[in-house]
């Protein structure tokens, strides 16, 4: 029988080679029953023609045997032989599907990095050195915030499409990411309030920690939660920027508003109307800008003075105190100033009732504002928490992938686009 061939079997050529092996098995097979055949048919015609000994005939047949045992010994062997190669092969096939899985993965895992900022790129107008920049930096955001890559991209084209400035985006992503794990606020609405701040009431790309921490510190004391401080805060913001108020007093005042569950929409309404009575107070005097002004304990040339600047929000909430003071009167006052809905009345009253709740939310606003340490440390515990390590650390795993399979896209892109111009 031939020797089979020592060489290692590859990939592309095992099938190939087991069946060359089982081949070569079934020859030594068939050449060892022919032999077998032949003795026997020697012995047979020997003792025919009678011209070889009892003896002879026996030892004939005893080799016969003998050859016929072997053969079939060959045969089970080289059955084993065969299954093993088998086996063999079914190893390679299983190891070469893994690969080609975990290849595929991580080429798909590039194409969606790359789809998820190229909506970046659209909405902020990044060009140039820009696009590795602020790439680079979400990349490593990713492994200090619980959020992915692709995540982290979302929050940064909707800083685009809400109007944050380029070199601010980052901050705002950063901000926004960790906004969202601090409150309950999710990511759309968290990146929502802070464009609302800051296009509305100027806020830079530097102070957004600021008006998060200030956030966060209302809703960690007050009654109401995060959530309900910032859509009070969108609904009255630019109302209460007309009136003076800066970012950190506006979410004091919508703390208290949401505190004594006014809710977003009345919110508004009550501070536009409230809010539009005092400007024309302010600009035509009169009786009613008087009794504003003694109410909360000023001058009506205080207020005047105070209109439009963030001293205004102090004689507010003096306001708010006075007409606790005033008992049952304060209908009566608040009807003699211009305001009479039955909605925005009741509202206020509920207000001044809680002035001392709207002193303290207002003081929390700013002491949160001016430290943003309730911001760092409120997400320094949530960072060692071991579910937002295990985010993080699958996160850089997914950024080493994600970067093998960019650099093999680009190829894939080449040969994309050469197949569909051809056809």
């Amino acid at each position: 029988m031939p020797d089979r061939p020592q060489a290692q079997p590859s990939g592309g050529n095992l099938m190939a080679e087991v069946r060359q092996d089982i081949t070569i098995s079934v020859r030594g097979v068939n050449e060892l029953r022919d032999a077998s055949a032949a003795m026997k048919d020697v012995r047979d015609s020997a003792v025919g023609l009678g011209r070889v000994n009892a003896s002879g005939v026996e030892t004939a047949a005893a080799s016969t045997e003998r050859l016929a045992k072997a053969a079939r010994a060959s045969t089970n062997e080289m059955t084993s032989q065969r299954y093993q190669l088998y086996d063999v092969a079914a190893g390679y096939q299983m190891l070469a599907n893994t690969l080609t899985g975990v290849a595929g993965a991580v080429v798909k895992l590039g194409m969606d990095y790359e789809a998820s900022f190229q909506q970046v790129i659209r909405t902020t107008g990044l060009a140039g050195k820009e696009i590795e920049e602020v790439k680079g930096q979400l990349l490593d955001m990713s492994t200090k915030v619980p959020e992915s890559f692709q995540n982290l991209s979302g929050i940064a084209a909707f800083g685009g499409q809400l109007g944050i400035a380029k070199n601010e985006i980052a901050e705002f992503t950063k901000t926004t990411a960790q906004l969202k794990a601090t409150t309950d606020l999710t990511l759309d609405s968290a990146g929502q309030t802070l464009a609302m701040f800051q296009t509305t009431l100027g806020v830079a790309g530097k102070d957004f920690d600021n008006v998060a921490s200030s956030i966060l510190k209302v809703g960690v004391n007050s009654a109401a939660t995060e959530t309900q401080i910032a859509n009070v805060s969108t609904q009255i913001g630019s109302m209460a920027q007309l009136a003076g108020y800066s970012a950190d007093q506006v979410v004091g005042l919508a703390g208290a508003m949401a505190s004594v569950r006014i809710p977003p929409e009345l919110s508004r309404s009550i501070i536009t109307q409230v809010f539009g009575k005092l400007q024309k107070s302010v600009q035509e005097g009169g009786a009613s800008l008087e009794t504003f002004a003694k109410v909360s304990g000023h001058s009506a040339e205080e207020v005047r003075q105070a209109w439009g600047t963030n001293k205004f929000a102090g004689i507010f909430t003096d306001f708010l105190a006075g007409l606790k003071q005033s008992g049952q009167g304060a209908t009566q006052i608040l009807q003699d100033i211009g305001i009479k809905s039955q909605r925005t009345v009741p509202a206020l009253l509920r207000m001044a009732q809680a002035s001392d709740l709207v002193k303290q939310t207002m003081a929390d606003a700013k002491s949160g504002f001016d430290d943003t340490s309730t911001l760092t440390d409120q997400y320094g515990q949530i960072a060692q928490t071991t579910s937002a390590k295990m985010e993080m650390l699958k996160n850089s795993v997914a950024n080493l992938g994600a970067a093998f399979g960019q650099s093999t896209n680009s190829g894939i892109g080449t040969f994309a686009t050469m197949l569909t111009t051809v056809f």
